[in-house]
């Protein structure tokens, strides 16, 4: 065996070595910092004068808090940053409630799909090389007509990280 063969083969060997050995250190840091959605959204609803009525039940496939004050009913639920339940937060208005999102401190009416999704992969290479960025949850809000404005505003501004 020609001794650039060996080179090569021994070059290859020590490249999957440290492929496998970086895939493995940073398979923790790849995990996402979690988000105690419904422990943060029931104080922030319970602060601004809200009675939590409700979680969604685990079949629902998404994390969501009920609740009224008042006249006003209010649905937060914690939306896939791939907006892949965008649909279903949707479908659980009522005829005359509004529907929204939220994310970054800014409302939308429809969810801002590809902003949220490149914002997902960015935080997550970032956590991958080590930088542990916290993940922006992206919030499906359905809120009655007597709500008026009041909730957005309180989800604008209370920068949920």
């Amino acid at each position: 065996m020609s001794s650039s063969r060996l080179l090569s083969r021994a070059s290859l060997l020590l490249l999957v070595v440290v492929a496998i050995a970086f895939k493995l250190s940073a398979r923790g840091a790849a995990e996402a910092p979690t988000f105690d959605f419904v422990t943060r959204i029931t104080d922030l609803m319970q602060r601004n004068g809200f009675t939590v009525d409700y979680a969604l039940p685990p079949d629902a496939l998404m994390d969501g808090i009920g609740g009224r004050s008042g006249d006003c009913r209010l649905l937060i639920v914690n939306a896939s940053p791939f907006g892949y339940n965008e649909d279903s937060v949707k479908r659980s208005a009522a005829a005359g409630d509004t529907v929204f999102f939220i994310y970054k401190s800014a409302r939308y009416n429809e969810q801002p799909r590809w902003r949220t999704s490149v914002d997902f992969y960015w935080k997550r290479l970032n956590r991958v090389l080590g930088r542990l960025l916290p993940q922006d949850p992206v919030f499906g809000v359905v809120a009655s007509p007597a709500c008026g404005s009041e909730p957005a505003s309180w989800l604008e501004e209370a920068h949920l990280t």
